[in-house]
């Protein structure tokens, strides 16, 4: 009886060990099998990925080279991780393959993630940007749908989009009603010259809460419409960098940060010298709390930021350092702290406040 005890504990131990998470390869040189289980048997493009044999937990690598490798296609993410498990999806890290990947779509998108969730993009090669999206038709990258739990990271995201289209951004987001947060965390990303927004953050406006999207230690430059724009609730955006504004592309009516709905956040960012020989910027960091129904918004944080001009101001500048606008149809706006902001050369006014028919404050 002792023995056979024995033997059934061994078997309940075995059948608990984890399952090993397995590697995956792409390389648009590879010459073997294809079949994407090694470097020499790589998948060929992003088309030729089998979407089905990716589990949660396994990680793609893209090579890039010895120096660069360009892909001149769409990476649409074709599967899910779970929680705990993200499907990870990161540039190569041995010699031949360590080289900066370069996706480059001319006929549409760079990245699409759709109704996909626990994803993870990771660039981080040794602390730069080791996937860099640049010069696609339309958004270097698109999410949309349920989606949530995703990551961007350690990316350079530039020169997306073009002329005559909708939503020609860097990051471009749809996202559906939904409780699962985080939805999106994008971070240490370097975002420019993009030909609207550089990040456009739009969907359902989503539940009373904080921290649904995080966007954090990125640098985001060359606007040539908003830093980032965003209609959704539970935005948390900190220790950013946002500089220099150009212009060539598609200019609109820029501003640097700017959130639509309550529940946001804004803290710790470095945002200047958003200005230059064409355009003027309206305001650095823009809560323009706006809805199309009657309704209240609350909770809006923005604080330890600072902003600054050393750019000469010139006649008709308007820019404010920061610019808090209700409008719409916005019934009562309550409980927004502002607080320990620096604001320094600003052409016209350090922080303005401007309420359109509110009921009560």
């Amino acid at each position: 009886m002792k023995k056979i005890m024995t033997i059934a504990v061994v078997i309940i131990l075995i059948g608990s060990l984890p399952v090993h998470a397995a590697n995956w390869y792409v390389d648009n040189s590879a010459k073997g099998s294809n079949n994407g289980t090694s470097w020499e048997n790589a998948w060929t493009g992003f088309s030729n990925i089998n979407w089905s044999a990716v589990q949660p937990g396994d990680r793609i690598y893209i090579s890039g080279g010895a120096v660069t490798k360009t892909y001149s296609q769409q990476l649409k993410i074709g599967a899910s991780g779970s929680p705990g498990a993200p499907i990870t999806i990161s540039s190569g890290e041995e010699s031949g393959h360590n080289g900066q990947v370069i996706i480059s779509n001319p006929i549409g998108s760079g990245i699409v993630i759709s109704g996909k969730s626990y994803i993870v993009i990771n660039g981080n090669s040794g602390g730069r940007q080791n996937i860099r999206v640049t010069g696609c038709y339309d958004q270097g990258i698109n999410i949309s749908g349920a989606a949530h739990h995703n990551i961007i990271t350690y990316l350079e995201i530039d020169n997306n989009g073009h002329s005559g289209g909708i939503n020609q951004d860097g990051i471009t987001t749809s996202f559906d009603a939904m409780t699962e947060y985080p939805v999106l965390e994008v971070s240490y990303c370097k975002v420019h010259n993009n030909w609207q927004d550089q990040m456009h953050i739009v969907g359902a406006r989503g539940p009373l809460q904080y921290g649904r999207i995080l966007i954090h230690h990125n640098e985001i430059y060359e606007l040539q419409d908003d830093g980032i724009e965003s209609g959704v609730r539970g935005m948390d955006i900190y220790d950013n960098v946002m500089h220099t504004l150009s212009s060539g592309k598609g200019k609109g009516h820029p501003d640097g940060i700017v959130i639509m709905a309550g529940y946001g956040r804004i803290w710790n960012n470095t945002v200047y010298n958003l200005q230059n020989d064409i355009n003027y910027m309206n305001a650095y960091i823009y809560p323009n709390i706006f809805y199309s129904e009657a309704t209240e918004e609350c909770c809006i944080r923005i604080y330890n930021n600072l902003v600054y001009q050393s750019i000469p101001g010139r006649q008709g500048d308007y820019g404010r350092g920061l610019e808090l606008s209700v409008q719409g149809s916005i019934t009562s706006l309550r409980d927004v702290l502002i607080a320990n902001n620096t604001f320094v050369g600003i052409p016209a006014w350090g922080a303005n406040l401007f309420f359109s028919a509110l009921s009560d404050s």
